[in-house]
């Protein structure tokens, strides 16, 4: 038999074993923010704190004045503030105005999704439900005819959301304005 003598490290505190050092030094030492250093929880899987992040996203992001957001393709789109959405921006905007919140600078824009039936998924949906992929065959005619009609119901039916996208619509001075 072959074997061969392995190096290991424990963690002087819970006993964890790893085979880098390094990792068994670290192990149950407390979790730092990369950014701030504040000490994050201790099952926390990221490398920063909430409000770092939030900087993070914030700093990738776009930043549009009021002016520039009724202009873009975000305006018709509902809008974000404090992890609620609101129909549009001027019901965000009475919104804040009605709790007397005074320290707002940003609203987030979002994307709109627009959800829709299509043939092929669909067709692949029953082959996959029923097993029976070779004996399933749907002709021309058939394909063209279910479309047509899912082109109707999506007109119809369609399913809306809207995620918050990357943008930041300026509105600490329009606020003001507003008071």
């Amino acid at each position: 038999m072959n074997s061969k003598e392995i190096t290991a490290y424990k963690c002087s505190e819970c006993g964890k074993v790893y085979l880098d050092k390094s990792y068994a030094d670290k192990c149950c030492q407390p979790k730092l923010c990369e950014d701030c250093g504040c000490e994050l929880p201790s099952k926390w899987y990221r490398t920063v704190c909430n409000s770092c992040q939030s900087k993070r996203e914030f700093n990738r992001g776009k930043v549009l004045t009021m002016d520039e957001f009724l202009q873009s393709e975000y305006r018709d789109n509902m809008v974000c503030y404090n992890d609620r959405y609101y129909i549009d921006i001027d019901d965000c905007i009475e919104s804040i105005l009605d709790c007397e919140i005074d320290d707002i600078e940003y609203i987030k824009a979002t994307d709109k999704f627009i959800h829709e039936l299509d043939s092929d998924n669909l067709i692949c949906e029953l082959e996959s439900e029923t097993n029976c992929e070779e004996d399933l065959y749907v002709d021309k005619q058939g394909v063209i005819e279910l479309e047509s009609f899912l082109k109707l119901w999506n007109e119809k039916y369609h399913l809306t959301t809207y995620g918050e996208a990357n943008v930041y619509i300026k509105v600490d001075d329009y606020i003001k304005k507003e008071k």
